[in-house]
């Protein structure tokens, strides 16, 4: 039987003093082994000071794509468009990030993706991301990834590292970021998603080299990411909170992140109906009488908008509408005025329809009839 896929990603710390800036910067290397069966493939990511984002011999080395399976880094200087080279080492100062891709001729299968960053330095945040589906997930609070590998397309992966080096603190930035939201959901929302798009400034850190972390009420802080926006799924019914914080290249966390509180309302409005008074227009001798119509109307989330009626009748001509104002109870009562007249070949009787309808704040909308009639002959 042929193994899963797993990648196992190491990674070990080397401390090299660089005199030039009289600071120290770290070395580091994560190791990513992927294997399916007999056939395996190594790809590396990390850092150091003799590196760049170029063509160096030192670092890149070509790979021979076979077997089962494929994994590889794409060359930022010979195009997107070739799977040559198998080790990313940069020089660049966090944030950074590195894109891997893996694809296999086997479908159906589990995949799985573990690692072991334990020499990391803990300023370091590591996350990698399944573009797939979108979602990071913090390599410190979670040693593994797993997921059904249904296609032979290529799936395109991430680690993002964030924070700073342990061995180069920041020098004399003690300042941390202001966070903001920029745009916030409408206060009541009629789906389990919402999005939200935020920014921070600095005193120091440019803002696109700001990372950000949120949480919805009580939950987790998610990986820091450089993204400014985030749309929450899965969101239940009743009111959330959401905060945002931004960090500053020299590691300063927001220490009062920004929130906006919002509600999910799903469910319509209740309208219950009593029987209209009088239900039965008799005698049919064409005047007007009034109907009293009752009942209750009533939403225990977001709260009731707006409350109206419709009347119509059969024949087409007879049509009026006017709001409906519930008490705090939610009961409610008008009158309607109706016309007592009916064909005289109309065997089962002219028949107006009453219908009343309420939308909450929310926009979910509900609705609810009765009925009157005038009979052909008084039973």
């Amino acid at each position: 039987m042929k193994k899963l896929i797993l990648l196992l990603v190491s990674a070990a710390l080397i401390i090299a003093l660089h005199p030039a800036g009289s600071f120290a910067v770290a070395q580091w290397e994560g190791g990513i082994k992927i294997y399916y069966g007999d056939d395996s493939q190594i790809l590396a990511f990390g850092a150091d000071p003799t590196a760049t984002d170029g063509f160096e011999n030192r670092w890149e080395t070509m790979a021979l794509l076979g077997g089962y399976i494929q994994a590889y880094f794409y060359h930022p200087e010979w195009g997107l468009n070739t799977p040559y080279y198998w080790r990313d080492i940069r020089n660049l100062l966090l944030p950074k990030e590195w894109a891997f891709y893996v694809a296999s001729s086997y479908t159906d299968r589990q995949i799985t993706l573990s690692w072991n960053i334990s020499n990391i330095p803990a300023t370091v945040n590591l996350s990698l991301v399944d573009e797939f589906t979108g979602t990071p997930i913090n390599m410190r609070s979670q040693p593994s990834y797993a997921y059904t590998n249904t296609s032979t397309a290529v799936r395109a992966f991430r680690v993002d590292a964030t924070g700073y080096l342990e061995s180069a603190p920041p020098s004399g930035d003690t300042t941390a970021p202001e966070t903001a939201i920029i745009t916030v959901p409408d206060s009541y929302i009629n789906t389990s998603s919402a999005t939200v798009t935020y920014s921070g400034t600095d005193d120091t850190s440019p803002q696109d080299r700001l990372q950000f972390s949120y949480r919805i009420d009580d939950g987790a802080w998610s990986a820091w990411s450089g993204a400014t926006s985030a749309t929450l799924n899965g969101l239940t019914d009743g009111a959330h909170t959401f905060y945002v914080k931004a960090k500053d290249e020299s590691g300063n966390e927001d220490q009062t992140p920004a929130a906006v509180g919002f509600t999910i309302d799903t469910i319509a409005p209740v309208i219950v109906l009593n029987q209209p008074n009088p239900s039965v227009l008799w005698p049919p001798n064409g005047m007007m009488m009034n109907v009293t119509v009752s009942g209750t109307a009533k939403d225990n989330s977001s709260g009731l908008a707006s409350v109206f009626y419709t009347v119509s009748d059969e024949y087409g001509q007879f049509g009026s509408s006017g709001s409906v104002s519930p008490q705090n109870d939610g009961t409610f009562s008008f009158v309607s005025s109706l016309k007592a007249e009916r064909h005289s070949k109309d065997i089962d009787g002219r028949i107006y329809t009453i219908t009343v309808n309420a939308v909450d704040r929310a926009g979910n909308f509900t609705s609810s009839s009765i009925q009157v009639i005038v009979p052909h002959n008084r039973n």
